[in-house]
């Protein structure tokens, strides 16, 4: 989805990998490579949260720095993120309040994004038959989709002669 595309690219760049997909030993081999200190906090956070071990996710939250706007909203996000998996739901208001709080740019695109599928989740998980309303609303101003170009019909001198 849209807020996974620039996350995904500074994952890879941070990290010189993906995040851990697979099983909690993935994360917990993935948390012990990347040391903290190495990595942005926010993706060992988040590699926590896949080894299913709550004590190490909550030692990884404590470590998150939240001094600056950007921080504050990352944490945020991290624990709505945990919510929605776990529960379903989450409460988002956090999220909204930070995520309105950032300058623009990347980060703030990448978590209204994310608001918008996680409202999209809560609302399948009610099987509210509007569920995909938050999507259509955000599509238009976080999409980093690219337009597509008018495919126009081009003919090069000669490239219609016959042998």
């Amino acid at each position: 989805m849209w807020h996974q595309l620039g996350r995904s690219s500074r994952l890879r760049r941070d990290t010189g990998g993906e995040s851990p997909l697979g099983g909690s030993a993935e994360a917990e081999l993935w948390l012990g490579v990347h040391r903290a200190g190495t990595v942005p906090q926010v993706d060992r956070t988040v590699a926590a949260n896949r080894t299913g071990d709550d004590a190490t996710w909550a030692r990884e939250l404590a470590a998150m720095p939240e001094t600056a706007p950007t921080e504050r909203a990352r944490r945020a996000w991290v624990v709505a993120s945990r919510d929605l998996e776990v529960t379903g739901d989450a409460g988002l208001d956090g999220l909204r309040s930070a995520t309105v709080a950032l300058p623009a740019g990347e980060d703030g695109s990448d978590l209204e994004a994310w608001l918008a599928v996680a409202d999209a989740a809560v609302l399948h998980g009610r099987h509210d038959p509007g569920w995909l309303d938050p999507l259509l609303a955000a599509w238009p101003t976080v999409s980093r989709v690219p337009r597509r170009r008018r495919h126009s019909a081009r003919v090069w001198p000669g490239s219609t002669r016959r042998p």
